[in-house]
């Protein structure tokens, strides 16, 4: 790291732990398909190292979405429906308790594919950031709307922009209170 600034990871797990800021970041994710990492990446590389480019974020968005394919979503599909089966009446599923506990395994893993999306994430950005010229252009405050802008032209396959960016201008009022 540049310098005492929190990871990615710690930064997001002080602020997840917020319950309006983890409600905020589910339906991000639920309603929106938004990635909580690349969410939580735009705020803390804003609030500690600036804007992310708009070529560093098209790499972002790529690699994420395949690391997604690959590790995330096989992941969080089995622990949520495993959660789901589990609690159907089934004969032959009579020891609960064994499944709960497969569950929760996969989630550990699960998380740990998060963090080491997050890892590669921090990395990424802050590997040549003296070099990039928007690092330190903007206040903090500033840098994090930016790259949340970033992140959603960037994707540019939202109905609803308006109730979008509603969302996120709700999570960073979170953040910043938080």
């Amino acid at each position: 790291m540049l310098d005492d600034s929190p990871t990615l990871w710690e930064y997001s797990t002080h602020y997840y732990s917020n319950p309006a800021i983890a409600s905020c970041c589910l339906t991000l994710q639920n309603q929106y398909r938004q990635d909580v990492n690349i969410i939580f990446l735009c705020y803390w590389h804003g609030t500690y190292h600036g804007e992310i480019s708009f070529d560093k974020m098209s790499a972002i968005l790529s690699f994420s979405a395949e690391w997604h394919k690959i590790a995330i979503y096989p992941l969080r599909s089995a622990r949520t429906d495993l959660k789901i089966w589990t609690n159907q009446e089934d004969k032959i599923v009579l020891k609960k308790e064994s499944y709960e506990s497969f569950r929760e395994n996969i989630k550990t893993i699960e998380l740990e594919a998060e963090k080491i999306q997050q890892q590669s994430l921090m990395e990424f950005c802050v590997n040549g950031l003296s070099k990039d010229s928007k690092s330190s252009s903007r206040s903090a405050s500033a840098a994090r709307t930016a790259n949340i802008k970033t992140l959603i032209a960037l994707q540019n396959q939202f109905d609803d922009l308006v109730t979008l960016e509603a969302q996120f201008e709700q999570l960073t009022g979170l953040l910043e209170t938080d």
